[in-house]
């Protein structure tokens, strides 16, 4: 009989899923997470609906490891085995005894659906090296109640949720506040939630039981109706308003969602973001590499987001 000791287990690697609608405050979490726990060592996997990574650009400005899946959802067919992937790297070659990951944030498209979350751990094996620990669903009460109820993905986020927080407090009276509470508890009546102004809230991310383990879903199809896709492109030299550009974008806000990216303007790139819920510009950093935006639309309205791209390559 041998009697060798069996092979140690690996140890898990916490895995925090942040979600939240379009322009609801998903990366300015990260960035105020980042900042909070700069002494520790997580990786950031960033998820953008576009083909451009401006999320990943702009938690660049921050440090930290930093993996970047654009171009769909990582809870879709078509990017299901990138992201498992990027989870596979991450234990093989960034999580070593040296310097070990001590937990991992996805920051999670703003369109997903993440009820299959759970099933891709457990179906994949990799659940011997993470488990989920948490998700944090980011809410605009701007846009969330229209959303509600127009788009199924918004509604999964929430099912999802172990801890919903109504971000962007001080832009709202406590009538709104207190009504995109009171949807939220209708949906998930044992949802914790917390307020809070430009995401900042001290919340410990690897800790509690996670709901969505007890949550199965499926995979979503490549290419989902309710959303279209589309980036604008600047052109070597062009120099815009960013006004322009946000009054252009208002002008669109029947069928568009989300805008965001970055401008040329006469002393570099301004970064602009436009929501349902109000527009903000700002200067880029000094390290952003590229000047477009990305922008989501509604799933029926590729003529009139066509007719939006044609209109800014012009400005």
């Amino acid at each position: 009989m041998n009697g060798a000791e069996p092979a140690a287990r690996p140890r898990t690697i916490p895995v925090l899923l942040v979600t939240g609608f379009l322009g609801s405050g998903k990366t300015t979490f990260l960035r105020q997470l980042m900042r909070r726990q700069a002494g520790r060592r997580f990786v950031y996997l960033v998820n953008d609906f576009s083909a451009l990574d401006v999320d990943a650009q702009l938690l660049g400005e921050g440090g930290g490891d930093i993996l970047s899946i654009p171009g769909g959802s990582i809870f879709c067919r078509c990017l299901v085995t990138e992201f498992m992937g990027a989870l596979q790297r991450i234990a093989d070659t960034l999580d070593t005894p040296a310097t070990p990951v001590e937990g991992v944030v996805v920051e999670a498209s703003g369109m997903a659906d993440p009820r299959a979350a759970g099933d891709l751990l457990r179906e994949t094996g990799l659940e011997e090296r993470f488990r989920l620990a948490g998700v944090v669903a980011l809410v605009d009460p701007a846009s969330f109640h229209k959303l509600l109820h127009t788009l199924p993905a918004v509604r999964a986020q929430i099912d999802t949720a172990d801890l919903a927080l109504v971000n962007k407090a001080d832009l709202h009276d406590e009538a709104a506040l207190a009504r995109t509470e009171a949807a939220l508890r209708a949906l998930r009546p044992d949802l914790l939630i917390r307020r809070c102004t430009r995401a900042e809230v001290a919340v410990e991310p690897f800790t509690g039981e996670c709901r969505a383990l007890r949550i199965t879903g499926e995979l979503a199809a490549c290419r989902n109706p309710d959303y279209l896709a589309a980036t604008a492109r600047f052109r070597l030299g062009q120099v815009c308003d960013p006004d322009a550009v946000l009054a252009c974008l208002a002008d669109a806000a029947p069928i568009l969602l989300r805008a965001k990216g970055f401008v040329p303007v006469a002393n570099g790139l301004a970064q602009v973001e436009w929501t349902l819920g109000g527009a903000h510009q700002a200067p880029a950093s000094p390290k952003t590499r590229f000047g477009a935006l990305s922008m989501i639309a509604r799933g029926d309205a590729q003529e009139q987001l066509d007719i939006l791209v044609r209109t800014l390559d012009n400005l």
